[in-house]
């Protein structure tokens, strides 16, 4: 029998306690990639937003906007295209991925920043122009409480011209509306290709736009249909059938890079270890991700446990995929 003296079992308590805060810190800083997006410091108070979210339409409107440097920029062909090719998606489409070869890099990445940080970092500072995001969208009105909240899709709507493509066609609002109530909503999507973004995370206009598609899609609102009765397998099941269909649409349109995120985990109440399994279950496990060079999963935690982050780190093991050094 080894008997260790009280400095030495002092000694080995510390380090184990060590290395369980450097494997949690590790997490955190390992794979942190901080997009240009985020240049500025914090502008604009909450009081402003519903200012600026009428000058995003008004510029999407008048299909101009004036940035930092006083220079008009032009967007309305952009925004045109945008419309007219904005794709909706039935509830019960047969997606066809079969015309797409699965040989790309598949590499995941797991981020701390917007999902526009991200199409912002994927698109020109990576140069990968076929890039599309998830937006978790509000299921019967479109772009949500888009004047005042600071959900994901609402800050999207204030810095993009998406509003005006997913209000372009309004059939699946229309079928989710006569469903509401059950709070699951239907697989319906909405895809807004090559939409133009123009501001930045602060809400100021960006030198010069940049193109990001969008897949518009609503997660289950898990916290309501609980408290109705619902049981959580029927959450899984739902959101295992929509997580595919998202990934599906942007393997059939030939996307090189897909930004996700944790879905429906925030005001929804999700749970974001089943989401992050759910999406591990096609990515990992049936091998989609090799449909695309890289799968980023921004995830905005403003949680001081960042618990979302560390579920999705877990779920993938991601710091043997990725390394940002």
């Amino acid at each position: 029998m080894v008997i260790y003296s009280k400095k030495i079992e002092n000694k080995i308590i510390w380090q184990n306690f060590f290395l369980i805060f450097l494997n949690k810190f590790r997490i955190f800083l390992m794979f942190y990639k901080k997009s240009q997006l985020n240049e500025f410091e914090i502008l604009h108070p909450r009081s402003e937003t519903p200012t600026i979210a009428e000058e995003t339409i008004k510029v999407c409107k008048e299909g101009f906007y004036t940035n930092k440097k006083g220079e008009k920029i032009e967007i309305k062909e952009m925004i045109d295209q945008c419309i007219n090719h904005t794709k909706t998606y039935k509830y019960n489409y047969k997606y066809n991925i079969l015309k797409h070869s699965a040989q790309k890099k598949g590499e995941i990445e797991i981020s701390l920043e917007t999902t526009n940080g991200a199409g912002y970092r994927l698109v020109v500072q990576e140069g990968i122009q076929k890039t599309v995001a998830l937006n978790f969208a509000n299921a019967t009105d479109p772009g949500g409480n888009w004047k005042h909240a600071q959900a994901q899709e609402e800050t999207i709507v204030r810095s993009s011209a998406l509003l005006l493509s997913i209000t372009h066609d309004l059939e699946m609002y229309e079928y989710n509306i006569q469903d509401q109530h059950d709070f699951l909503y239907s697989d319906y999507q909405i895809l807004s290709k090559d939409c133009p973004v123009f501001r930045d995370d602060q809400l100021e206009f960006l030198d010069q736009p940049f193109k990001l598609s969008f897949i518009t899609s609503p997660a289950v609102m898990a916290i309501f249909f609980l408290k109705r009765g619902g049981k959580p397998k029927k959450i899984e099941e739902t959101m295992k059938q929509r997580i595919k269909k998202i990934i599906y649409a942007a393997i059939e349109e030939g996307y090189d890079a897909l930004i996700l995120g944790a879905f429906g985990c925030g005001a929804f109440g999700n749970d974001p270890k089943l989401i992050s399994q759910l999406f591990k279950h096609y990515l990992v496990n049936k091998g989609l991700r090799y449909h695309f060079d890289k799968v980023v999963f921004p995830i905005f935690d403003t949680n001081a446990k960042k618990t979302k982050v560390e579920d999705f780190c877990n779920a993938f093991d991601i710091h043997k995929l990725t390394n940002f050094d």
